[in-house]
């Protein structure tokens, strides 16, 4: 899995799409903040920085980061 970002609007139920890189989430930001319905919320910019995913109890977390 590689890293990616999302885009999260303040007051909203949550995220739709990923960007593979920094730069076109910044810009899809931007874009979401000129919306007329959003020009008074933030809009942020999530990065991720892993995953949970079910293998065997318990649960295990994975990293995109080394530590």
């Amino acid at each position: 899995m590689e890293k990616f970002w999302m885009c999260l609007v303040e007051g909203t139920l949550g995220c739709y799409k990923q960007y593979i890189n920094r730069t076109a989430a910044m810009e899809e930001a931007e874009r979401l903040l000129r919306k007329s319905k959003n020009t008074d919320k933030k809009v942020y910019l999530l990065e991720v920085v892993g995953y949970i995913h079910f293998e065997q109890m318990p649960v295990k977390w994975e990293s995109l980061y080394e530590n």
